[in-house]
């Protein structure tokens, strides 16, 4: 069974929530592996930081490769904020 949690409204006015499946956090579950980057808020380093940690060094997922993969911070500095196509 699927489970989201409604958590408010982010800082830019979006819709935040926590997934869950049989009881397992899947956010923190990816982040565990190493399959995706713990959201860092402007008001501290978020819930999954440490997990995250533990990742990085484990060497697990993105953080496997002997050239780190660039973080989504660094990635929008070269790259600029994504943007949404109006109607997709």
């Amino acid at each position: 069974s699927v489970q989201v949690t409604d958590l408010g409204l982010d800082h830019y006015g979006r819709q935040v929530g926590r997934l869950s499946v049989n009881g397992v956090d899947v956010g923190g579950e990816m982040v565990r592996s190493g399959m995706a980057w713990a959201y860092r808020f402007k008001t501290g380093r978020g819930p999954y930081a440490a997990l995250q940690r533990a990742a990085q060094k484990e060497n697990k997922g993105v953080f496997s490769a002997s050239e780190a993969a660039m973080s989504p911070p660094v990635f929008r500095r070269f790259h600029g904020a994504c943007q949404g196509i109006a109607g997709q």
